[in-house]
Parts: structure tokens; sequence; C-alpha cells
């Protein structure tokens, strides 16, 4: 015997979290593999101007990757808090008998 099964819909609120995790692991890993082609790029022996630019980068890559993860947790905390309501049209209702029919 084979069962019948309904596929059930995946909750819209579920794939948008996963969207939003994707988008901050790359809005994370962009900016730290760009920087890390600075530091593989950079001249041997390290000279006074390049040193300069590769701290500069860490700090602009740090705070890209800060402002990222902070607007990213925002919007995050915002669709936990704003969850859309239970649909109660949907849910199973007792069988109300209005008026018997005579037969």
């Amino acid at each position: 015997m084979s069962r019948l099964t309904t596929a059930t819909p995946r909750p819209v609120h579920s794939a948008f979290q996963r969207k939003l995790a994707l988008i901050a692991v790359l809005g994370t890993l962009l900016p730290l593999a760009l920087l890390s082609l600075m530091f593989l790029l950079a001249p041997m022996p390290m000279t006074a101007e390049a040193a300069d630019t590769l701290r500069s980068a860490s700090r602009f890559a740090g705070a890209i990757v800060l402002a990222h993860w902070a607007v990213s947790l925002a919007v995050w905390a915002a669709s936990k808090a704003a969850k859309p309501a239970p649909n109660r049209k949907a849910a199973w209702q007792d069988v109300k008998m209005v008026r018997r029919a005579n037969a």
C-alpha cells in the first residue's frame, strides 16, 4: 500500500532566513577575500607605503564587514519581530450544524 502525502509548501519566512544568511556570508567573505588578495600581491620586502596601504585596507574591510553584519542582524531582528499572523481560516474548524434536512 502506498502512502499519499501532500507536499507542504515551504514557509516564506524560512526561505527569507536562508537568503539572509547567504547574504551575510557573502558580505563577509567578499571583502576578506579581496583583502587577502591585496596581502598576497604586496611587494616583498614591504615598503612603508605598502604597509600603510595594507593597514588602511584592513581597517576599511573591517568597517565594511562590521557595517554589513550590523545591517544583516537588524534585518534579521526585524523579520523575527514582524512575523506574519497565522492564517486562521486554513485551520480545521468544527462542523456546525445549521439546520436539519427532512427527507
